[in-house]
């Protein structure tokens, strides 16, 4: 049962959760903003699909992200272009305080999972809370510059598409860990609540197959766990044991349909590769590359915990609890090598996929942290701890990548976007219907991050979102001259 929290307690979890907001928008808004450069950027901020699955289409069942990401687009041409009128930096704007709000929400739900399933007190809960966040950008940190953190994306679009539902997935996993009445529809209880509860769980699962694991391998195994409890403990009777997780039941379920869904959709299709096994092969291998890239202060960090828990901690209090959570990690692990199999070998090294992976691996280490906390010792050493972890995000250079595929500064990716929004918007003020843009060349397929499909696209959200007043048609010219105005290397 969920404990009721004192007026100090609550001033706790809000000031830390105001820190952790503050400190993201800054990140988000200063350091590395979001700015829509490439050919997906354009099309997804003004595509809006049905919200259910469809079959046969490019991607079937990623309902959330195809109608979230539009409909923030366009809440930041509404809100911000009146204040700022200039339609790049509103949609950073937007795009900024939303993936900020879901990482704060995140880090509040793990807060929460401390406190009350691991029964760490606030102010234990908040402290390895903060580690647990600085994780997330000290594990890849190997260099000066260029790093990718854990909530980096190649692109706006895969932030719609990978961080934020897998963020979704993991707090609605903490909600329904800590409040599993909310899935209980024949109660009349919080009613409005179970509703939203509902809304982002149908959300969650058609998402991305990537993130939306996280959330069906917890009901596969608490229905497991649970299961083998009451048979071996208790011996309820098997219609009992299916009426307790009958929801999780459903949940899985309806990721099975997802993820038929998936397969039946023209990406899965123009994925299809190689051999299976061989790729299976190539994939491990690349795991075990990204492994081996971690940063060697944090996987000496990690060891030490877990030799210091098994050593110091009696009892086996908190074993359930690491290992379900082991689990989670080794069964997703598994998923996402098939998957990333089936679909891509290098999609396994990007940390926007692993961070499903990589939440469990951390909160293990945090659930035995939480059992250490107590301890003299520890608890002298943690302030100095903490305040290393705090220092080492940092670095002298520009120390993470910024959200494009091509490794350009933001500023750069910023310019060009916006040159691109000013020569449309004045072909379109001079009553033009043709106009040709120089673009920068590009080796990659059809000229990617920029391919000459984009050139419709741009003016399509443009149109839509009534930066122009008509749907120009748009031609684009790779120029070299381009690049060496920008030093961008094609």
């Amino acid at each position: 049962m969920v404990k009721k929290y004192s007026r100090k307690e609550h001033i706790l979890l809000i000031g830390f959760s105001t820190i952790i907001f503050l400190s993201m928008l800054l990140f988000f808004l200063r350091i590395h903003p979001l700015i829509i450069y490439d050919g997906d950027d354009w099309l997804y901020a003004s595509y809006f699909r049905l919200p259910i699955p469809i079959w046969n289409d490019w991607n079937p069942s990623r309902v959330f992200p195809e109608i979230f990401m539009p409909l923030c687009s366009t809440l930041a041409v509404y809100l911000f272009m009146p204040l700022t009128h200039d339609y790049i930096w509103s949609l950073a704007l937007m795009y900024g305080i939303v993936v900020s709000f879901f990482i704060t929400l995140y880090v509040y739900a793990f807060a929460l999972f401390l406190r009350e399933k691991i029964k760490a007190s606030v102010s234990n809960s908040i402290i390895i809370s903060t580690i647990f966040f600085l994780f997330h950008f000290l594990i890849f940190k190997t260099a000066e510059s260029g790093n990718h953190h854990m909530f980096y994306a190649n692109d706006v679009t895969c932030y719609f598409y990978y961080i934020i539902p897998t963020i979704l997935n993991v707090v609605l996993v903490i909600i329904l860990e800590l409040y599993p009445d909310l899935m209980d529809i024949f109660s009349r209880k919080n009613d409005i609540l179970k509703g939203i509860i509902l809304f982002s769980v149908y959300m969650a699962i058609f998402s991305n197959m990537f993130c939306s694991v996280i959330l069906a391998v917890w009901a596969g195994v608490e229905i497991i766990n649970s299961s083998l409890n009451s048979i071996i403990c208790k011996k309820i009777p098997f219609k009992a044991i299916l009426k307790n997780n009958i929801y999780k039941l459903l949940i899985v379920l309806s990721w099975l349909i997802s993820i038929i869904f998936e397969l039946s959709g023209g990406r899965a299709e123009s994925l299809a590769g190689n051999s299976f096994v061989e790729n299976v092969k190539h994939t491990i291998y690349n795991l075990i590359q990204v492994v081996i890239s971690v940063n060697k202060y944090v996987a000496i960090f990690a060891i030490c915990v877990i030799i210091l828990y098994l050593m110091t901690v009696r009892g086996k209090k908190q074993w359930q609890n690491i290992l379900i959570a082991l689990a989670n990690m080794v069964i997703i692990c598994a998923f996402l090598i098939l998957a990333c199999a089936k679909s891509r070998v290098d999609y396994i090294a990007r940390t926007d996929i692993l961070l499903a992976v990589c939440f469990w691996f951390f909160t293990i280490i945090c659930i035995m942290m939480a059992a250490m906390i107590s301890n003299k010792v520890v608890r002298i050493l943690l302030p100095a701890v903490l305040l290393l972890l705090c220092v080492s995000v940092n670095s002298h250079d520009i120390t993470f990548s910024d959200a494009n595929c091509v490794g350009m500064d933001w500023k750069i990716c910023y310019d060009i976007s916006s040159g691109f929004v000013k020569q449309i918007k004045e072909a379109d003020d001079n009553h033009n219907s043709d106009i040709v843009l120089k673009v920068p060349l590009y080796n990659g397929e059809d000229n990617w991050p920029l391919p000459f499909y984009l050139a419709d696209r741009m003016s399509y959200t443009l149109y839509k979102h009534g930066i122009v007043s008509h749907n120009l048609n748009v031609i684009f010219e790779p120029d070299n001259s381009i690049n060496q105005k920008w030093g961008i290397t094609s």
